[in-house]
């Protein structure tokens, strides 16, 4: 649905910018800070975008000509591709190399403040020569993220023996997908105008890594990156913390997260994040820099690639009744670029509820319902799970009969607008819609999005007489 909707100029595009993120993000495995995790140089044979062509579907055969097991010149630290000359690599020591790297990064490094300057042929200043990169001989080709232990440890760099099995999964994830362009998991490497059947390469690791490994517990260091939708909806957060801290009139604010389960998101504490955040059990705050530090080291699928909207609600609407203020009007922004098909057992509560369908969501005011039983049970783009959508909408009944707004953003052609709509209508909100045909339009969209919704939220200071 991604590329349908993007293309794939946009698609590509944003996996290469994906990988140059990872790579200039100077991460490096937790038990050794000289080995990047993303060299500059790639991964044995897996060593450009598009990659190495092996037109086979035997595992062990493309492994042993992916070289991923011998021993190969490893950038030790994370280097803008422009330091490598014609495939060269240099060996100098590791603080030279990171120094010399963020200088450049920070604009110094090529002649701007606090870098060095030379003299070209004529007298006149001229951009240094970069330095060059450090390597070092590794035996074989680790594999670039670490995972996680079940208490959320890093568990360090994969060894040989790990290592392996971690190419191989990703060898074979090319391999089906090459033979088939019909995956559940809805990627394609041939279409029109492009076939990256049997290749490996820059591309076809990130589209594993954020279809095949997406997890937090699986690929840890995809929160650094621009992957769309999902990073749109993070820079869009972002804007809207901005707007509060802008205000200043003492709005609290919140943050729960729903995937198979719901949770309020507490803190921060994450192995790999270079930040800790501690709410200090006060989960409705006014510190709207730490919810944002929060939601910026999330990634889609952080905990689980499933989409349990009505715990959701559930969970803000509980945070709201026992964290809230009188000083604020309580309301919900639900946001999702997804269909709801969690949780897997629904209340008979919530399934035999009898929802007055006129009343609830007639969004046009012609008395007739505009969402019904028939949307219910109408497939979304997840399948059919009529249940869940009406948990979705019990739900969403508990929060405004307890006198909660619910303003709603889809964002996507994956998302259930409509489902979106009937809660907004039920929490007496606005529910907008973000498609985008590219990233740069996705990204627009949303910040204005967040920017009205924003302006949807009265201020504490309008809404508090003291007596």
């Amino acid at each position: 649905t991604t590329l349908s909707r993007l293309g794939w100029e946009e698609i590509s595009r944003n996996l290469d910018e994906i990988h140059e993120q990872l790579v200039n993000s100077d991460v490096c495995f937790s038990d050794d800070a000289t080995v990047s995790k993303f060299p500059a140089n790639g991964w044995g044979r897996i060593n450009s975008v598009n990659g190495m062509y092996v037109n086979s579907t035997s595992e062990s055969s493309v492994f042993a000509q992916l070289q991923l097991d011998e021993t190969h010149e490893h950038a030790s630290i994370s280097l803008p591709r422009d330091l490598l000359k014609n495939g060269t690599v240099y060996a100098m020591p590791n603080d030279e190399v990171l120094a010399q790297h963020r200088r450049q990064r920070r604009g110094g490094g090529r002649g701007g403040r606090g870098g060095r300057r030379g003299r070209n042929g004529s007298g006149n200043d001229a951009p240094p020569e970069p330095d060059p990169p450090s390597t070092q001989q590794i035996s074989y080709a680790p594999y670039p993220q670490e995972g996680k232990f079940s208490n959320g440890a890093l568990k360090g760099m994969p060894d040989r023996s790990a290592s392996e099995s971690l190419w191989r999964n990703y060898i074979n994830w090319v391999i089906d997908h090459s033979v088939s362009n019909n995956n559940s998991d809805g990627v394609r490497l041939f279409g029109s105008g492009y076939d990256l059947r049997y290749r490996y390469g820059y591309r076809t690791l990130m589209m594993y890594m954020l279809r095949g490994q997406w997890g937090n517990d699986e690929s840890e260091d995809l929160w650094r990156v621009s992957a769309y939708p999902f990073r749109a909806v993070k820079d869009g957060m972002t804007r809207f913390c901005d707007f509060l801290s802008g205000l200043n009139c003492g709005d609290q604010l919140g943050l729960c997260s729903y995937d198979t389960e719901a949770r309020v998101e507490t803190g921060l504490n994450d192995d790999g994040a270079e930040v800790t955040v501690n709410l200090g059990g006060q989960y409705l705050t006014r510190n709207y820099g730490a919810i944002n530090t929060i939601q910026r080291h999330r990634q889609a699928a952080h905990y689980s690639p499933t989409t349990n909207i009505g715990d959701g609600l559930k969970e803000a609407r509980e945070l709201l009744e026992t964290q809230g203020s009188d000083r604020n009007r309580p309301t919900i922004l639900l946001m999702t670029d997804g269909a709801v098909n969690r949780p897997s057992s629904v209340p008979s509560y919530a399934t035999s509820y009898n929802f007055t369908w006129n009343e609830l969501t007639d969004w046009d005011d012609d008395g007739v319902a505009d969402y019904d039983n028939s949307d219910v049970y109408a497939n979304n783009m997840e399948g059919y799970y009529p249940n869940q959508k009406k948990w979705v909408l019990y739900q969403a009944k508990q929060a405004a009969d307890n006198g909660f707004t619910i303003h709603t953003i889809s964002v996507g052609e994956g998302a259930d607008q409509a489902l979106m709509h009937a809660v907004a209508t039920i929490g007496s909100g606005v529910w907008m819609h973000v498609e985008g045909r590219s990233t740069e339009e996705l990204q627009a969209e949303l910040d204005l999005t967040f920017g009205i919704m924003g302006g949807l939220v009265p201020p504490a200071s309008l809404l508090h007489t003291d007596e």
